[in-house]
């Protein structure tokens, strides 16, 4: 099952939540804002991973933080299009 970094608040989380129900993709999502344990797993990824330098480098947040096991991802249009 796919797990979902973001916040409600974000336009772009709010799109990638509504794309995945209506293609019926289930997903696990965790608001980076709900509590601290959240905040800590998803700056431990921001930190970490490689995949966050290119967003780092622009000053963006990296969210909605699409993992897949292993893999990390900004673009959820991938898993709508396989659907």
């Amino acid at each position: 099952m796919l797990k979902i970094y973001g916040n409600l608040q974000c336009p772009d989380c709010l799109d990638c939540c509504r794309d995945l129900d209506n293609a019926g993709i289930p997903y696990e999502f965790a608001d980076i804002f709900s509590s601290i344990k959240v905040m800590k797993e998803f700056l431990h990824l921001r930190d970490n991973e490689p995949a966050f330098e290119e967003i780092k480098k622009c000053g963006a947040i990296g969210i909605p933080c699409i993992l897949d096991g292993d893999q990390i991802t900004f673009d959820w249009t991938c898993y709508v299009t396989q659907a």
